[in-house]
Parts: structure tokens; C-alpha cells; sequence
């Protein structure tokens, strides 16, 4: 279950990945030019602290910039008039040209403040249902692979026997540094077989090397790698963490594949919706 402050949390990435993709679609957009900062500590002219969710930063011209912050509340109950008055104190300590207030409710009295001030505008958020989420996210996945019984065959001399080495053990170098033969070994041939259908297919390589390669073993120079083993084949799906709407901005739906080795893999799925009305 999630925490308020994860709630919280996956709205702010919803609304920077949104507005990320606004800024884009906009012809005069340079990343030189534009700032989104996250959880952005500030203080006012007198000294007093801030902390605003989100803040974008625009260069217009050089000495000239815009400054935009978002203020995103993630909750259940409805956003009230001292939310929305502090909000408006932010705006006015950080001079920024507009603050956003993005919640899905908001009590009279905070309509209110937002009303009375050119500078705010209410964004109304919602969490996207289940059956909004398009097939295209319900399906996406990751391929992940992993080689087994893997067997090498390291050629340093030609017509010379076969010799048994140590991975662990034996002294490998690339241009005169130590590396790890067993990691090189299985980099390599993660590389070169790149299955994608589930299942374990078994695979051979081999990888000839010029003199002047750099690839010693124990003091020899590598003339030739070969590899023959199999490689399992996995399907990991994804899941949906986190699925918003922001009305007149976009919608933006987060999924995530976490694979067996720790590693994860971030999807997102958004589309602007238009800005009038």
C-alpha cells in the first residue's frame, strides 16, 4: 500500500513529466534554455522559507526569465483555504509569473483564493481507472536473459592443447589492465546472442582478435574466443504504479519492469490534452 508522501510523490512525476512534454511541443523549446527542478527549496526576499514541488525556470532573453511553480496535492479530501493561501504567498516570495495548484478537489473558500488571484490557476487532477489505461501499457514488458552452461574456448597459441583454466583465477588483461574474465566473458556473449522469444535456446559464437587486440590471458596474448551454451529467455511484465490526468495539460501513465537482477525499466505513457477552455 502506498504512503501518502508515495502518493504524493508519483503525482509531482506525473505533472513534470507532462509539463516536460508540453515545454517540448513548444517551437521556441531549447533544453539550455528551460529548468524543471523538483522539491525546490527557496526563500523570500525577508528571508522566509519555501519548498515548492515543482519549478520551471524559462530564459526569454538573455537577463530575462519566467518562473512557473506547481504546488500538487495528491489527496483525498479537498484542498482548503490555508493550502491555497500559502500557495499564493509562494507565488508572490518566488515572483513567479504562474503558480498551478494541481488537485482533483478544492474547498469554496480555496476556489476562492485561486479566483482573486491572476496569478493561480486550479489544475484538476484524477487518477486515471484501470480501463483507461491503453492495451499498448497492459502489454508492455521486458526481455530479460540470462546464459547457462556456458562453456569457453580461448585459442592463445595456434595447434597448441587444450588446457583447463581457472576463470576466477587466471590473470586477464585489456591494453595492460586487470578485468574480470568471467564479467568480460559473459558481457561478450550477452552481446552477440540477443534472443527475444521466451524459452532457453542454445547459441554458439566465436570472436577472432589482431595482435594488436590488447587481450591477454596469464601473460599470452587472446587470439581467439569461442562460446556454446544456452541462454533462458523471460517475459517480465510490467506494472502500472502510477496513472494521472491533469486537466488541459495531459495524462500520463507510469510502468515499471523490474527485473530478477535488480535493474528496473521506466515506461511512460502520456498524451497532451488541449489547453483550452
Amino acid at each position: 500500500m502506498n504512503t501518502s508522501r508515495q502518493k504524493g510523490d508519483q503525482l509531482e512525476r506525473a505533472v513534470r513529466a507532462i509539463e516536460l512534454a508540453v515545454l517540448r511541443q513548444s517551437p521556441g523549446y531549447h533544453e539550455k534554455t528551460v529548468r524543471i527542478q523538483g522539491k525546490k527549496n527557496f526563500k523570500s526576499s525577508a528571508g522566509v522559507p519555501h519548498e515548492v514541488d515543482i519549478w520551471v525556470s524559462v530564459e526569454l532573453a538573455a537577463g530575462y526569465e519566467a518562473t512557473f511553480i506547481f504546488e500538487c496535492k495528491n489527496w483525498k479530501r479537498k484542498v482548503g483555504k490555508k493550502e491555497a493561501t500559502d500557495f499564493a504567498r509562494k507565488i508572490e516570495d518566488a515572483n513567479a509569473q504562474r503558480g498551478f495548484l494541481v488537485a482533483a478537489t478544492v474547498t469554496k473558500g480555496a476556489e476562492a483564493i485561486v479566483k482573486s488571484d491572476r496569478r493561480m490557476e486550479w489544475l484538476v487532477a484524477r487518477e486515471l481507472s484501470a480501463d483507461e489505461v491503453p492495451e499498448r501499457v497492459k502489454r508492455f514488458y521486458g526481455v530479460f536473459s540470462e546464459t547457462i552452461e556456458d562453456c569457453y574456448h580461448i585459442v592463445q597459441k595456434e595447434d597448441s592443447a587444450a588446457e583447463a583454466v581457472d576463470l576466477t583465477s587466471a590473470m586477464f588483461t585489456v591494453h595492460g589492465e586487470p578485468e574480470d574474465l568471467v564479467r568480460y566473458l559473459r558481457a561478450w556473449a550477452s552481446q552477440v546472442v540477443k534472443p527475444t522469444s521466451e524459452g532457453v535456446h542454445p547459441f554458439e559464437a566465436v570472436r577472432r582478435y589482431p595482435p594488436d587486440a590488447g587481450l591477454t590471458l596469464n601473460g599470452l596474448p587472446v587470439k581467439e574466443i569461442s562460446v556454446s551454451g544456452k541462454v533462458r529467455v523471460s517475459h517480465i511484465p510490467g506494472e502500472v504504479v502510477s496513472r494521472f490526468e491533469v486537466a488541459k495539460r495531459g495524462r500520463v501513465i507510469e510502468c515499471v519492469v523490474k527485473f530478477p537482477n535488480g535493474t528496473t525499466v521506466v515506461m511512460e505513457d502520456w498524451q497532451l490534452l488541449s489547453q483550452k477552455g
